[in-house]
This record gives C-alpha cells, sequence and structure tokens, in this order.
C-alpha cells in the first residue's frame, strides 16, 4: 500500500500538460465491459457497465490527465450489485486510442481499454 501510495504522489507532482490526445468516446475493456469516457480539458469523467440490461458491475470514475498518465477515482454504482472503489493510474498508449492500467485499487479488475471505431 505504501508503495502504491508513494507512486500516486510521484505521478501527482507531474505537471498537468495539454494533452495531445483526447480520451472522448466509448471504449471497450480487455472483460468486453463498455466506457463512456468525456474529456474537458484535462478532467476525465466515465461510466462503465459490463452489461447496459442485467449488469453485474457499473462504475463511474472522475479525475485528470497528467501527460500520459490518467489518475481516476472510481466508484461502482447500484445499477450493478458490486459495490467497491478505489483508485486507478492509467497510462495512455497508441496516439490515445489504448489504455493500460499502471495501478488499481479497490478491486478493479480491467487492466487495458480499447477506444471503439
Amino acid at each position: 500500500m505504501k508503495k502504491i501510495i508513494l507512486a500516486l504522489l510521484f505521478v501527482l507532482l507531474i505537471p498537468i500538460a495539454a494533452s495531445a490526445f483526447n480520451l472522448t468516446g466509448t471504449w471497450t475493456s480487455d472483460t468486453g465491459g463498455t466506457y463512456y469516457i468525456r474529456q474537458i480539458g484535462s478532467e476525465v469523467f466515465w461510466y462503465g457497465e459490463n452489461d447496459p440490461t442485467t449488469p453485474t458491475w457499473t462504475n463511474v470514475a472522475n479525475g485528470k490527465c497528467h501527460v500520459t498518465r490518467v489518475i481516476l477515482s472510481w466508484a461502482d454504482v447500484p445499477k450493478g450489485a458490486v459495490l467497491q472503489s478505489g483508485i486507478l493510474v492509467l497510462k495512455v498508449l497508441n496516439a490515445g486510442n489504448t489504455l493500460e492500467t499502471v495501478t488499481k485499487t479497490g478491486g478493479f479488475v480491467d487492466a487495458t481499454w480499447t477506444r471503439n471505431p
């Protein structure tokens, strides 16, 4: 846990730079979840679910872009049955079309996301 906190502090100390990418769009995770992401400046919002009709999990997240990293606080919401929360640090790859987990807490499962065309 101490390493995660130190890593988050290090990433937070990196100055916020204008992003060369915009993450707004619909994304699919490596477990088949669908995420709807909106980026406004350096701020990122998302809603994710594994099934729109009868989801096992649904979550929301909010955070900031820091150069090629996205740091998010996330929480499950009661549309699904799972109710966990935590922190995600994601690396932006492939000109902003792939996200990859660097650090995750709270039982988050997904590890990579790909932007849908």
